[in-house]
C-alpha cells in the first residue's frame, strides 16, 4: 500500500496509531473503541502484524476505520510517517510474542518497532494484553498513560510502562 494515502490526513487532527498483534481473541470491543474514537474526532491508523492480518478479518477492521487506514507490517513502506504526530500508540492486542520482543528490544517489524520508538520519545502508549476492562479504555486513550523510561532493566521498564 502506498503511504501517500495515509499522508493525506490532516496533520493537525488528533491521531491514534492502533496496533494489533496476533492472538486468537474476539476484537469486537477494540473495534467498538476505535469507532467511538472516530466519532470523537480522532484520526485512526491501524497496523496489524502479518500474522494478525491472517487471523483477524482485515475487511471488518477496514469497514470501521476506512480502507486506506488499515495495513499489515509488510505493507508499511515508510516508517517515518508513523514516527511522529500521534497522540497515542495503542496496542489493541498485545501478544506474548510481541511483548517478548519488546522486552528484549527486538524491533524487527513495524508493529514492534513503532511502540518502542514511541516509548523512547516519551509518547503516550497503552497496551491491552488480555482485553480486560476494555470498555473503560476508550475515553482514557489520549492523555492518561505516559512512558516511564527511567527504569533500569528492559523487563522492569516494560513492566512499569505497560502493566501498571
Amino acid at each position: 500500500m502506498n503511504q501517500g494515502t495515509f499522508a493525506t490526513s490532516d496533520q493537525g487532527q488528533k491521531r491514534i496509531l492502533v496496533i494489533f498483534g496476533a492472538a486468537q481473541i474476539n476484537i469486537n470491543q477494540s473495534l467498538d473503541q476505535i469507532q467511538a474514537c472516530i466519532e470523537d474526532g480522532y484520526d485512526i491508523f491501524v497496523i496489524l502484524s502479518d500474522l494478525a492480518g491472517k487471523i483477524f478479518q482485515i475487511d471488518e477492521i477496514r469497514n470501521v476505520c476506512g480502507i486506506d487506514r488499515v495495513i499489515t507490517d509488510s505493507d508499511v513502506d515508510d516508517l517515518n510517517f508513523f514516527l511522529n504526530g500521534f497522540c497515542l500508540t495503542m496496542i489493541a492486542t498485545l501478544s506474548q510474542t510481541m511483548s517478548s520482543k519488546m522486552v528484549l528490544g527486538v524491533a524487527d517489524t513495524p508493529s514492534v518497532f513503532l511502540p518502542l520508538q514511541a516509548l523512547a520519545r516519551d509518547d503516550h502508549v497503552k497496551a491491552d494484553a488480555v482485553q480486560i476492562g476494555a470498555s473503560s479504555i476508550v475515553r482514557s486513550w489520549c492523555g492518561t498513560y505516559k512512558n516511564r523510561s527511567d527504569c533500569r532493566s528492559n523487563y522492569e521498564w516494560w513492566y512499569t510502562c505497560f502493566l501498571h
